[in-house]
């Protein structure tokens, strides 16, 4: 299918109204089930459901870590212990400033959680204030939140 998107906005979305994202899921699961996976396709003459199934033997398992998606970005340090991502200042502890200062510093972003890192190790994360509901798409919106092995304290 060449434009997947427009085919899930107009046949799915389509005059329906979502009380949430989990209704939203809800809902097109459903309309996946038993409309669109269960439709004869145009250009293969199968049923997606039918032909999903003949490739489900060929098909890798999923890693057992997911793919690292994070938005990698090296700011400055300014002498006010802060490092500017997109418009959001961030706060820096002023003993990792002082390495820095006025060198550039790791910061990791996946939409959830802008994570510091000095010297190969991770500062506790802060939360992004730009953030979306995790599985809400967008370009640095990631889906289930923090990564495995991050701090998971939230300010």
């Amino acid at each position: 299918m060449e434009r997947p998107i427009d085919y899930v906005k107009q046949s799915s979305w389509a005059g329906r109204y979502f009380a949430d994202f989990g209704d939203l899921v809800r809902q097109c699961q459903v309309w996946l089930n038993e409309t669109a996976n269960v439709r004869v396709h145009s250009i293969t003459r199968q049923r997606p459901v039918d032909r999903f199934e003949q490739e489900r033997p060929h098909l890798l398992p999923l890693p057992a870590e997911p793919f690292d998606t994070d938005w990698v970005l090296y700011p400055k340090v300014s002498k006010d212990c802060v490092i500017r991502v997109d418009t959001n200042d961030y706060s820096v502890p002023w003993q990792v400033a002082q390495r820095h200062l006025p060198q550039l510093i790791k910061v990791c972003v996946d939409g959830q959680w802008v994570r510091i890192v000095d010297q190969g190790e991770r500062l506790p994360q802060q939360r992004d204030p730009d953030a979306r509901p995790a599985g809400c798409g967008g370009d640095r919106c990631a889906a289930g939140g923090g990564r495995p092995g991050g701090a998971d304290r939230r300010l």
